[in-house]
């Protein structure tokens, strides 16, 4: 996610209703500086960046969700409709490493399926395209590698 200026993060994704904080996408968060991160809290609300009880995740149904940070503001999407706008823009994430499925400590683990992410400036288009996701893997972005669940890593374009 860029760590400066206007951002679209568009996501392709099936939650499974599971207590707890989870997290489909997490950027940042090392060294204390500012995460960038879509998930859910406890009671079910959508939430990201310093963006809590946004809506309601409509668990078990395929859904994109797109947030749209601009200069000024920030925009959340679900299936191309617009369903809640900040009045502020969120922070681009810090330093740190894009994590896929979990939260940037590695917790707070996604339950359910993430089949693309797309990750871009506002005018410039996409800047990575994340597909074919197999269950339980988890992608760290060191160069994008797939974190298999036996922990072994390999380059995403393998």
């Amino acid at each position: 996610v860029p760590t400066t200026g206007e951002f679209t993060v568009e996501i392709q994704v099936l939650g499974n209703n599971v207590d707890g904080y989870r997290e489909i996408i997490s950027d940042g968060g090392q060294s204390g500086s500012d995460p960038f991160f879509i998930g859910y809290q406890p009671d079910g609300m959508i939430r990201t960046n310093a963006w809590t009880d946004i809506v309601d995740f409509p668990f078990d149904n395929w859904l994109n969700i797109t947030i749209v940070k601009s200069n000024i503001n920030s925009f959340l999407f679900i299936n191309g409709e617009k369903i809640s706008e900040k009045g502020s823009a969120i922070n681009n994430p810090g330093t740190g490493y894009l994590q896929i499925g979990r939260q940037w400590t590695g917790e707070e683990w996604w339950s359910g399926k993430i089949k693309q992410i797309k990750i871009g400036t506002r005018d410039d288009g996409y800047l990575e395209v994340i597909s074919g996701l197999e269950e339980g893997e988890t992608i760290v972005a060191e160069g994008l590698k797939k974190v298999r669940p036996n922990g072994k890593i390999k380059p995403i374009n393998q």
